[in-house]
């Protein structure tokens, strides 16, 4: 049997690829999605491929904290953090040594 060469290889891997993004399994866009459902293309799914195994993004007190913290700061702090600092950050570097243990 012949040694596959690595240019071969990537070839195998390309063509792989390609047609899975053609038959639509892999690259799709979603139009909306929140928690365990997603739209693409007008379609309703089930999303079973998430990394969300505690589905903390759609918990209402977080969202409400995001929104208030957005409305507060704006979407980035406007100042570099060797200057001036943001209150939140005490606050979650705080609350991540509680939850690491450090």
């Amino acid at each position: 049997m012949a040694k596959l060469t690595r240019e071969r290889k990537h070839q195998t891997v390309n063509r792989i690829l390609e047609e899975a993004r053609q038959q639509g399994l892999i690259c799709n866009r979603a139009e909306s999605a929140n928690g365990p459902k997603c739209t693409i293309r007008g379609k309703a799914l089930s999303n079973f491929g998430s990394c969300s195994y505690m589905a903390l993004e759609a918990h209402p007190a977080l969202r409400a904290g995001a929104a208030a913290a957005l409305e507060q700061y704006g979407t980035q702090f406007h100042f570099s953090r060797a200057y001036l600092e943001a209150p939140l950050y005490g606050e979650l570097e705080d609350a991540l040594d509680v939850i690491t243990g450090r």
